[in-house]
């Protein structure tokens, strides 16, 4: 079972590589702003260290009162995505699901984006908004590739939905007679199949790439 007190997850392009620390810099007593991987210093660093030891004086998810106050419109936004997300996403497929003369082969494609969607906004956002709110990942190896594999496939699913959507709307326009091809729900869905296929398989190497480290030195010239 590994140590997930001390875990972080992230997508690097090697395991290691060299830094030249600050000799003055106090990497023991790192603030909660160092600590949170928007700060520039792990942007420098290119990967993102969770191992900090902060001051006790703080509430949730380790902030202080400060830090949570500045947290709040960060929060705001997370749950108006996830809450206009799910609420718009989840009537798109309702619809095209419950009414039979919206059933289309335009709306098909449709309700396809959104359950990409849907996954995306279910799955990552809060998991994301977590990790936003902790400066760490205590979630674990599994959700640390889940949740960027999905973030590429659901990605893939909705730029190659969107352009079957206007493929499809070319043909329509331009060559009416001679889009029977795509012109059943059958072959659309049959088509919206092959698109998850293809997303699934292309997100792949992201699971490859990610790193999920559960013991960071802060103090030596390298970074595993």
């Amino acid at each position: 079972m590994d140590n997930e007190e001390d875990a972080s997850c992230y997508m690097v392009e090697e395991k290691a590589f060299e830094y030249d620390y600050d000799e003055e810099f106090d990497w023991e007593n790192m603030t909660l702003a160092q600590c949170n991987c928007s700060h520039p210093l792990h942007k420098f660093l290119e990967v993102c260290v969770s191992k900090c030891v902060v001051a006790p004086n703080t509430l949730l998810f380790g902030l202080t009162e400060e830090e949570l106050f500045e947290a709040a419109l960060p929060a705001l936004m997370y749950l108006i995505v996830f809450l206009v997300g799910t609420v718009g996403n989840a009537m798109v497929i309702f619809v095209v699901n419950r009414f039979k003369r919206m059933r289309n082969v335009t709306n098909v494609f449709l309700a396809s984006l959104s359950t990409a969607d849907l996954c995306l906004i279910w799955f990552c956002v809060p998991i994301m908004f977590v990790k936003y709110m902790s400066h760490t990942w205590f979630m674990g190896r599994f959700a640390c590739y889940s949740v960027h594999y999905i973030q590429q496939f659901t990605c893939f699913c909705s730029v190659l939905t969107m352009t079957m959507i206007s493929f499809e709307r070319y043909l329509a326009i331009a060559y009416p007679m001679r889009n029977m091809w795509l012109s059943s729900i059958g072959r659309a869905k049959k088509v919206i199949l092959l698109i998850w296929l293809v997303s699934a398989i292309l997100a792949i190497p992201t699971a490859i790439r990610i790193d999920y480290e559960t013991n960071i030195s802060l103090s030596g010239h390298r970074v595993h």
